[in-house]
């Protein structure tokens, strides 16, 4: 009977150390992790915030008169690369003609905000955005690509949508290709340099 308490009494000695050792693991997992977490969460609503502020505040502008010059001023390199300004006149005239002139819109809801932090690279951060509009003839969606890099954020695709006419300006890209894209233009740089050095 001595022995089966004796081991009883280990048995409850150990279950009770594991206790106390799981939660001294857990109050130093809040203490250390918490923090960060909670920051990160913070960071991550204030980017979230600041991408929904520029997607109204551009789109709103971009689609108030239809005019294709505010895309323009708000444009990626790589979206001005792939869109021809006559071509984008054409199609905002277009729209305006087809769908007419803004008379509400509702707010653009921003996800899939994901970013990149390199030290030779900047903080580069890109956001997906979809908005609602309604215009005197019709309403319409857009849709489109954000990306901000160090501290100012530029328009990568627009994506006007009405009764099956969708309309799709630019190409839809990545952190990771943009960076990718950023070291071989550095590589090319740094080639062209050491030709004109010889």
């Amino acid at each position: 009977m001595k022995e089966l308490l004796t081991a009883l009494g280990g048995i409850l000695l150990v279950f009770i150390l594991l206790v106390l050792a799981l939660v001294v693991a857990i109050v130093v997992l809040l203490k250390v992790f918490l923090p960060k977490a909670a920051k990160m969460m913070s960071q991550g609503a204030e980017i979230w915030l600041d991408a929904q502020n520029y997607v109204d505040s551009a789109v709103s502008e971009i689609i108030k008169d239809w005019n294709y010059l505010e895309l323009l001023k708000r444009a990626t390199p790589q979206f001005l690369e792939s869109v021809q300004p006559e071509e984008l006149e054409r199609v905002f005239y277009y729209f305006c003609q087809h769908i007419g002139k803004l008379e509400s819109y509702t707010g653009a809801i921003c996800n899939g905000v994901s970013g990149l932090n390199k030290q030779e690279f900047g903080q580069l951060i890109v956001g997906d955005y979809v908005a609602q509009a309604k215009f005197t003839k019709k309403s319409a969606k857009i849709k489109g690509q954000i990306i901000k890099q160090d501290n100012q954020w530029f328009i990568n695709t627009f994506t006007i949508s009405n009764e099956g006419i969708t309309l799709v300006l630019g190409l839809t890209t990545t952190p990771e290709a943009l960076k990718e894209a950023y070291d071989k233009k550095i590589k090319l740089e740094g080639l062209l340099k050491y030709d004109d050095y010889k």
